[in-house]
This record gives structure tokens, sequence and C-alpha cells, in this order.
């Protein structure tokens, strides 16, 4: 299954992207960070890399969920990573209407099949093509967070 696959290579690179021992940076600022990607390997696999370096998560499983999650936070959200191509809501969709609630979220778009050279800025925000190591993610996001500060 190819979901699986991505899944294993995810979890080999944060393996090599991560020193062994490190838990935590202190440079990090206290974030939550709403992580949405329909595959609940990748999600819980993204989740952990962002936990491991101090950030809080929230963790959704497609776009309702995440309206759902990002309500309950109203304010105490400060990030969204969200795979770009996901089922009913893509990850620009739901950019678009959470920016409805917070308009200078600031949004990492994560994907395997979308191109950064053919990604052109949707919706204002980053990409990070899959798959990933945990040292490019974690930098990544302290760059859109330091970016949108």
């Amino acid at each position: 299954m190819v979901h699986k696959r991505a899944a294993a290579a995810f979890l080999i690179m944060s393996q090599k992207g991560s020193p062994t021992g490190q838990t935590r940076t202190s440079d990090v600022q206290a974030a939550t960070i709403l992580v949405v990607d329909d595959d609940p390997a990748v999600c819980h696999l993204t989740s952990s890399m962002l936990e491991m370096q101090g950030f809080s998560v929230l963790c959704a499983s497609n776009g309702l969920e995440a309206i759902e999650l990002f309500k309950r936070h109203a304010g105490r959200v400060h990030m969204l990573v969200a795979d770009i191509v996901m089922p009913n809501i893509s990850g620009p969709q739901l950019a678009q209407h959470l920016r409805t609630f917070s308009p200078d979220l600031p949004v990492l778009f994560l994907s395997g099949v979308v191109s950064p050279g053919n990604f052109q800025g949707v919706m204002g925000g980053w990409m990070l093509r899959k798959p990933y190591s945990s040292k490019m993610l974690v930098s990544k996001v302290k760059e859109v967070l330091a970016i949108a500060a």
C-alpha cells in the first residue's frame, strides 16, 4: 500500500534527520501547530517530529476535523501544516476557510505530488515536499513562524 510505504519512508528520514538523544531545543517558542493529513501515519509522524522539538500539536485526519479543532482551540493555533491533496477539502481550501477566522494564520503545505517549482505560493503559504526529515520540517516551521511574527 502506498500510504504505508510513505510512512515508512518518513520514519527512515526522520531518524536520519534528528541527532540521537536530542529531544527539545531551547530556542523554540511555545507554539501550537495544527497538522492535517489524510494519512494517519503521516499525520502522527509529523506531529511527533514537531512535539519532539517542543511544539504543541493538534492532529486532524481531514479538513472538517481540522476546522472543528481550530474552532475548539480558538485563538490558540499559531500555524497550519496541511497536506495539499486531501479528499473533500484540500489543504489550500482549508487554509482559505481558517483564514476567515484568523487572516494572518501562517500556513505550510506538504505534498508528495506537487513540486515547489509548480507551487507558486498557493494561498500565501510555504511548501515542503514529501518525504522530509525531522530537521527539514522543524527548520521550515521555525522559518515560517519567524516570518509571520
